[in-house]
């Protein structure tokens, strides 16, 4: 019943115009008509200035074309000026657009409520273990999600019999957000707010491996750096895959991932956010281990640009910068070799 209000109050508005200017509508629509007439139709055929025979026939030919539109353009307009129910017509279709304008704007607010709704709504779960002690966080880049960045790749982890003790979340966070403005690091804040108050069974010896593709490597450093700033740091390593720490092509991240102008300064190179982030990862005591992956077939983030201050480096010889992150099974390189890292680490612990 949203519309009812909009759509009389747009009636009333026709019909307030039509009583006060009566046909005004149909007059103005024949004034285009003899417009069209005057200015357009019957243009003088006179080209006896020079040209050869085959131009002067083709101009010829082009004039006649242009006087048959503007014919049927001109007798159309009159004819659609001298309709009894024009006004009528006319105040129709005004209703429909005002209505249509008139509602926008609640549905417009109705859809970025249910986008807030969905930002607020940190992930369950992936293997829904009853007892673990460990977790690893995923974490997408930009216009990625929770499922179609990594597909099958959560899923993998929670059937490995190395990783049981393991619980999987994977962060979603909305695009809508990066419409409005918001940062890398207020990302980075929602994730650890988020950590603390929404994931239960989390205590102060709970072991944190996070996995993050393009854009999230750069939200987990930021999330890293939080939490030691706040001394309640869980982070064990961190898995980065076609991470940007110095800086993307920026076409080609414009192209491929859509992200918008005000977004790619903090991708440019040497931009001030990229330098601070490089300044405080460095300052920092302890750096969780860190292991970045690449291809040299990608085309948004360069290898130079994916390795810088990492631990240890792998390079993928085949998969663009999208398809780094997709698995098809545990036989996959994709997955064998991340998840190499994080068994690595389990049997230094043992």
């Amino acid at each position: 019943m949203t519309w009812l209000v909009p759509v009389v109050a747009s009636l009333i508005a026709v019909l307030a115009i039509h009583l006060r200017y009566g046909d005004v509508i149909g007059k103005s629509i024949k004034g285009i008509a003899d417009t069209v007439d005057s200015k357009f139709h019957y243009v003088p055929f006179d080209l006896d200035f020079g040209v050869t025979y085959s131009a002067k026939s083709f101009l010829s030919s082009a004039i006649k074309i242009i006087n048959f539109i503007t014919s049927i353009v001109s007798n159309g307009l009159r004819k659609l000026s001298e309709l009894k129910y024009l006004n009528a017509i006319v105040g129709i279709v005004l209703v429909l657009v005002i209505a249509k304008l008139l509602t926008y704007p609640a549905a417009f607010l109705n859809n970025s409520v249910a986008a807030k709704t969905v930002l607020l709504e940190f992930p369950e779960p992936i293997c829904n273990r009853d007892k673990y002690k460990k977790i690893l966080i995923f974490i997408h880049g930009w216009r990625g999600d929770d499922k179609k960045t990594w597909k099958k790749f959560p899923d993998l982890v929670c059937g490995n019999s190395n990783l049981k003790d393991y619980e999987v979340i994977s962060i979603n966070y909305p695009t809508y957000i990066m419409n409005r403005h918001l940062r890398i690091s207020q990302l980075a804040e929602w994730v650890d707010t988020s950590l603390s108050t929404r994931v239960k069974g989390i205590t102060k010896n709970t072991e944190i491996t996070i996995i993050a593709h393009s854009m999230g490597g750069l939200v987990a450093r930021e999330l890293i750096i939080l939490r030691r700033l706040s001394e309640t740091d869980h982070f064990k390593s961190l898995i980065s895959i076609a991470t940007p720490y110095r800086g993307a092509n920026i076409a080609q991240l414009s192209k491929v991932l859509g992200i918008d102008d005000n977004f790619i300064a903090d991708m440019t190179e040497d931009s001030a956010f990229l330098t601070g982030l490089q300044v405080r990862w460095n300052q920092m005591k302890n750096t969780p281990v860190t292991h970045c992956i690449s291809s040299p077939q990608d085309d948004v983030v360069s290898q130079t640009s994916a390795f810088f201050q990492c631990g240890s480096q792998y390079s993928y010889p085949q998969w663009s910068h999208t398809e780094m992150v997709k698995p098809e099974s545990d036989k996959d390189e994709r997955f064998i070799v991340p998840v190499s890292y994080i068994e690595a680490q389990e049997a230094q612990e043992n």
